[in-house]
């Protein structure tokens, strides 16, 4: 019985380190992730872009322009079919503060983000991924935006 009671708190000790490390490799997968569709949208590049998204995915936002807020909404085959289409700007998305969230196969990435086009900065805002675990990796599953051209706060730990 002693012997049962020692070994409690080690067995207790050893679950709890498990399941955070576990959750510790699924927030960084879920980062690499966004990280990766960030990247994509820097280097114009459709194939990376549709490595880490599902084909039935889809983008949708707010544009705000003069005080107005203007629905935003396409598939990410059509953002990956525009992006293979080529720009001759470089866009440059980086995000900080993230906040995760992650239940059995499903995560979500809330962050403020800001967006230049050619070193300025266009606008910025909130951006929410939503993933899920398929087939062993996870996905962006959707992805929704607002962009605010006014009041841009810092971001001095951008991604």
């Amino acid at each position: 019985m002693r012997t049962l009671l020692l070994a409690a708190p080690l067995i207790a000790a050893l679950s709890y380190s498990t399941s955070a490390m576990a959750k510790d490799t699924a927030e960084a997968a879920v980062i690499h992730a966004v990280d990766e569709f960030m990247r994509s949208i820097k280097e114009q590049d459709a194939e990376l872009m549709a490595s880490v998204t599902t084909a039935e995915g889809r983008t949708s936002g707010l544009i705000y322009q003069d005080g107005v807020a203007k629905f935003f909404s396409e598939t990410f085959l059509e953002g990956q079919a525009r992006l293979a289409s080529g720009n001759e700007a470089t866009w440059t998305e980086s995000y900080w503060n993230p906040t995760i969230l992650i239940h059995n196969g499903i995560a979500m990435l809330w962050a403020p983000y800001s967006m230049e086009v050619d070193g300025i900065r266009m606008h910025c805002g909130i951006d929410v991924f939503n993933l899920a675990f398929v087939n062993e990796e996870w996905k962006i599953v959707s992805i929704q935006f607002t962009a605010e051209p006014d009041g841009c706060p810092g971001d001095p730990d951008a991604r």
